[in-house]
């Protein structure tokens, strides 16, 4: 059996891998939209599916509007 490791990253780490600020990842922590790990009281850590669940998430809500939104042209 082969244990996988899982990679983890801090909050800067993690605002670098999304292109974000690190405030904005704190923010995306607080609101529940970016699952994370506490360690103790202070340390976040944030898994690699975690970023890529969310980014995922953040693909498809930015893709379903414009779809839904797309019009049709009358023939002319």
């Amino acid at each position: 059996m082969t244990a996988t490791m899982t990679k983890f990253y801090t909050v800067t780490e993690a605002a670098e891998r999304l292109g974000v600020h690190p405030n904005t990842v704190r923010r995306l922590i607080t609101r529940g939209e970016l699952a994370c790990t506490r360690i103790g009281k202070r340390w976040i850590r944030i898994s690699e599916d975690d970023i890529l669940d969310f980014l995922s998430r953040v693909h498809q809500d930015a893709v379903v509007p414009q779809q839904r939104h797309r019009r049709e042209r009358p023939a002319s």
